[in-house]
């Protein structure tokens, strides 16, 4: 026990990684704690404080949600273009303005704040990836990945722990006082990452006149597509992404509708099933990154996270037709389990995929469309779960469970399409070695 626990720390831990690797890990992490206050606190600030209706509110996350598929692709080009260490604190430094703003401005005003905040914080995490795509070995890069989202699961906790308490306490201004923690919180990621540049290994060329700075060329891929919205298995497979990111609102929205509804089902196991969620992610994805090498690994690992999400919502019909406290215990233990699985084996694969098929000088505008898959099942999944669980048949939760099983297969064709689009003596087969 204390042999694994020693192996996950040593992997949880920043040690023998560079300056840039800790200042971005550090940053990010921060930036999740305000995250994490402001997540909690955003619906019911608007609802309770602002007087929002609920259907505003509702639809102004659904807009926002939008805002995100159209931006996010155009800002992730950018990174491709402009200086990451810049572009990154420009937006967050916007985010931040905004978040602070959210208190002061009249309530349509703040509606339209959200969908720029929606906005920038997709086109952030793509100039973040492919900051990352730029800057930190091939052979590191998915499981560099692996610890920023166990440092940013393990923040984003935290701050919800805080939001929690702001919520307890139901004051106005402890929701101002959240509200204007995360935009300093924002600032600080900003800086942070621009201060990571000192460290680049880009920069360090270009001061000792070996190298053109953060200046990039064509990818000499010959057949590297710049567009990735022209690039059609690419297109697919963000397709498939949004078929398997459903599993975000299994525990977020879907148990929590079943237990409103069910006489049977207790509310504290919508709580339970958050929290060991998170922290089984936060354990296990590191380990589960180092079992994805390759291109090969990534669909295959895909393929296994299709099948665990499809046997997770299986919950739902099962859970129904019992009235037994102890199965559904043990069912939705059982749920937790599978969407732990499922989620940090299709979180490696998804980093490996993007990094090893993007063409590496557009690496910010495939990160940017590969992301709009969340948001496409953010729109659809809440409004899908409601009708499911309002229906009361079994049937769509079984249809929905073949569909993710046939999504995460799906991945292995796809990025064969991919691979052939290269040059075939630069890149080997899918499966016979590391890209």
């Amino acid at each position: 026990m204390s042999t694994v626990l020693r192996s996950w720390l040593r992997g949880f831990s920043m040690r023998g990684r560079g300056k840039l690797q800790r200042n971005v890990a550090v940053g990010l992490s921060i930036l999740s704690f305000g995250t994490g206050i402001s997540t909690s606190l955003l619906l019911i600030y608007l609802v309770q404080v602002r007087s929002a209706s609920p259907f505003a509110a509702a639809t102004t996350m659904s807009v926002a949600a939008i805002c995100g598929i159209v931006v996010g692709p155009v800002l992730g080009r950018q990174a491709d273009r402009l200086d990451p260490f810049r572009l990154y604190p420009l937006l967050v430094g916007t985010m931040a303005v905004a978040t602070a703003l959210l208190v002061v401005v009249p309530l349509p005003v703040a509606l339209s704040l959200v969908c720029l905040l929606t906005a920038c914080g997709r086109g952030s995490a793509a100039t973040l990836h492919a900051l990352i795509g730029r800057e930190v070995p091939l052979e590191q890069r998915v499981t560099y990945r692996a610890v920023l989202k166990s440092w940013a699961n393990a923040a984003t906790v935290g701050g919800v722990g805080v939001g929690g308490l702001i919520l307890a306490s139901g004051r106005p201004v402890a929701f101002y006082a959240g509200f204007v923690g995360e935009a300093i919180t924002l600032v600080v990621a900003g800086l942070l990452v621009a201060a990571a540049k000192r460290h680049s290994e880009q920069t360090l060329r270009a001061a000792c006149g070996t190298g053109a700075g953060t200046q990039t060329t064509p990818d000499p891929a010959p057949g590297a597509i710049a567009n990735p919205l022209r690039n059609r298995p690419f297109v697919l497979l963000t397709l498939v992404n949004a078929v398997l990111m459903t599993y975000v609102s299994v525990i977020a929205v879907a148990l929590p509708l079943q237990v409103t509804t069910s006489p049977t089902m207790p509310i504290w196991i919508v709580s339970v099933a958050m929290v060991s969620h998170a922290v089984g992610v936060i354990i296990f994805q590191i380990s589960a990154a180092r079992r994805v090498r390759t291109i090969a690994d990534a669909a295959r690992y895909s393929r296994r996270a299709g099948l665990c999400f499809g046997g997770a919502v299986l919950f739902f019909p099962l859970a129904s037709r019992t009235t037994s406290l102890a199965l559904i215990v043990v069912l939705a233990a059982v749920m937790a389990v599978l969407l732990v699985a499922g989620e940090v084996w299709y979180a490696a694969s998804a980093w490996e995929l993007v990094y090893g098929l993007a063409p590496r000088h557009h690496l910010g505008a495939y990160q940017g469309v590969h992301s709009t898959g969340l948001d496409l099942s953010m729109i659809v999944a809440p409004i899908l779960f409601a009708w499911m669980v309002g229906s009361g048949g079994g049937s769509a939760w079984y249809a929905l469970a073949a569909a993710l099983a046939v999504a995460g297969a799906a991945v292995r064709p796809l990025a064969t399409a991919m691979r052939r689009q290269h040059d075939p003596a630069a890149i080997a087969p899918l499966g016979s070695g590391r890209r």
